[in-house]
């Protein structure tokens, strides 16, 4: 399939919700895709220098500390 077989759409339906778990009553859509990415390049990073890191963001500076073996530098 390409972008060329999407049929044209005539008129764009918005469905209004309220979500009492969020402060501005908003939901979520997209977040649900993009969840596992820190984990899956945390794990890649860990499979390449066999050194864990736990936190994020995911530096360049943790993963020099991390390859050195410095204690002090945060996971």
């Amino acid at each position: 399939p390409t972008v060329a077989m999407i049929p044209k759409l005539d008129k764009i339906i918005a469905i209004e919700s309220f979500d009492p778990t969020h402060p501005l009553g908003n939901k979520g859509i997209g977040e649900s895709g993009i969840t596992p990415c820190a984990a899956a390049i945390a794990c890649a990073v860990f499979d390449a220098i066999g050194v864990p890191i736990t936190s994020l963001p995911l530096s360049p500076e943790k993963v020099a500390a991390a390859v050195a073996g410095d204690p002090g530098a945060p996971a």
